[in-house]
């Protein structure tokens, strides 16, 4: 078994990939713990930072902590507020991110395998917004 604090896990500024800005990732658990079917990450969005169309292998799990932020799939956009839990199955195309404040949320996704980046440009073809 293994315990962690989020207040001592490293958070590594990262961007390029399916970012469209720099974000800050602490991945809690996943490849770099040991986990092999499991990764658990808690992902902070400056204001306007998003990420682009991608898939996961796996399902995952988006849970909000702060800020209010979007999460779209290819059918419909929802608007993200703290509280909220978001299940995406596998090979599902979505995005998700801040719409002009800061935002976070905890990823879980059941496998530790990469991100699929599905299109370059984030809102081609932006799905229509639903509250």
């Amino acid at each position: 078994m293994r315990v962690r604090k989020l207040n001592e896990v490293k958070e590594e500024p990262t961007s390029g990939g399916i970012f469209t800005g720099e974000v800050s990732i602490k991945r809690v658990f996943g490849r770099e713990t040991g986990a092999t079917s499991l990764n658990v990450s808690l992902v902070s969005f400056p204001a306007g930072v998003r990420n682009t169309w991608h898939t996961h292998e796996h399902d995952q799990c988006l849970w909000i902590l702060t800020g209010r932020g979007k999460v779209a799939s290819r059918e419909r956009e929802y608007t993200a507020e703290p509280g909220m839990v978001f299940f995406i199955p596998a090979m599902e195309s979505h995005w998700h991110g801040s719409v002009g404040e800061d935002f976070a949320h905890i990823s879980i996704i059941g496998g530790t395998a990469p991100v699929h980046a599905d299109e370059p440009n984030p809102f081609k073809g932006e799905p229509r917004s639903i509250s």
